[in-house]
């Protein structure tokens, strides 16, 4: 009697919601699923109770070809149309609770939800995204059915917790400073819980997946994590579209934007949130500008208006920049009429160790990338 092919269960505790669900998460697994379109393919999505009927509109309305599956995770179960990937079995997306995150004895209850999950596959393989995701499959995967356990090592969890609490500093009083001692502690936790899984010390078939070599120096480095065991991930990475498609689109786009086929066109394609450094890129422009005057910005965010504020504070012109919101399908279309990507950030090594996914984007693009030195990856592979 032939053997099961094993499951592929895909974890993820950032929600279906975050903006890299699409391209990071949704998108290399169809590819995979293309290849193997004998295996039964999940996704496990821990979302908080308040986000989860948001989770299930989003998959009905948005991604096209999968199962939310009714058994343990919700008490809505649908299918919805998928002509693309018609020949192929849909993608299952189970939702479990996710619970807030006080120390690693949190996560039992979350790792007892996908244990009770995994036990009905006769065997699997695995692919956790981030530590929290890969400290969950590791305390919930069984040796004798897990065939193969890759943590997807994004970015630093700690770091990045700290970095984030950095850019809303306010004012130092006793309020104040509770507050960021509450958070210096919970970063504690995170890094705390980022060493155990790193160090790959569970009896199962692991092996970490890095975005960048920056990364893998820092977790050999920091957490002591096997240097044998860590992979440099390119699965995920787009592949550079064809040159003819992205002439059309270039014309297209410059036509239908009234954008001269003589000017030099820079684009930023992201939010304005801090760390992503939006008065950088303005800054930036604006010294462009002063240099070749038929240079043209174009934004594309979900931040519209918070652009168009910042744009109008500037010294640049109205007739040299733009501000769209577009679907994330047509993001590339928009970008071909681009000679330039820009990408600025602040000196910190939650930056210099990350694999920005829209320099990705850029470089699939045939753009030039504009940036600061502040990303390690950028050096090494445009440079």
């Amino acid at each position: 009697m032939q053997a099961p092919i094993p499951a592929h269960i895909r974890i993820i505790y950032d929600g279906v919601g975050s903006s890299v669900f699409p391209g990071q998460v949704l998108a290399p697994l169809r590819a995979y699923q293309k290849q193997h379109a004998a295996t039964p393919v999940y996704i496990v999505s821990f979302e908080y109770a308040r986000d989860s009927k948001a989770a299930r509109t989003l998959i009905e309305k948005k991604f096209s070809g999968m199962v939310l599956e009714k058994t343990l995770a919700t008490d809505y179960s649908f299918t919805t149309a998928n002509d693309e990937n018609k020949n192929n079995p849909a993608i299952t997306i189970i939702i479990f609770k996710k619970y807030p995150f006080v120390g690693s004895f949190n996560l039992v209850l979350a790792a007892y939800q996908l244990k009770k999950f995994l036990r009905r596959l006769p065997s699997y393989t695995i692919s956790a995204r981030g530590p929290l995701a890969g400290a969950l499959a590791l305390r919930a995967a069984d040796t004798r059915h897990c065939q193969e356990l890759i943590i997807q090592a994004r970015g630093l969890v700690a770091a990045e917790y700290l970095y984030d609490q950095e850019q809303h500093q306010q004012e130092k009083n006793v309020g104040e400073f509770l507050r960021r001692w509450i958070h210096r502690l919970r970063a504690q936790q995170f890094e705390k819980l980022e060493k155990k899984v790193y160090a790959l010390q569970a009896p199962l078939p692991a092996t970490i997946e890095c975005v960048s070599p920056a990364l893998k120096n820092y977790l050999i480095e920091t957490f002591h994590a096997p240097a044998g065991k860590i992979t440099i991930a390119q699965h995920d990475i787009p592949s550079a579209l064809e040159t003819k498609q992205l002439e059309t689109w270039k014309k297209e786009v410059r036509q239908e934007l009234e954008i001269p086929e003589s000017a030099t066109v820079y684009c930023y394609s992201g939010s304005v949130k801090p760390w992503q450094c939006p008065d950088l890129t303005i800054d930036f422009f604006a010294r462009e500008l002063k240099k070749n005057d038929t240079s043209y910005l174009l934004i594309l965010t979900q931040d519209r208006q918070q652009f168009m504020e910042l744009l109008h504070e500037s010294a640049i012109t109205k007739t040299n920049y733009r501000v769209l919101t577009v679907k994330h399908d047509q993001v590339y279309r928009y970008l071909a009429a681009c000679d330039t990507g820009i990408l600025f950030r602040r000196p910190h090594v939650v930056n210099w160790v990350s694999r920005p996914t829209k320099a990705l984007e850029y470089h699939a693009a045939g753009l030039a990338i504009a940036h600061n030195n502040t990303v390690a990856y950028l050096n090494d592979q445009y440079i």
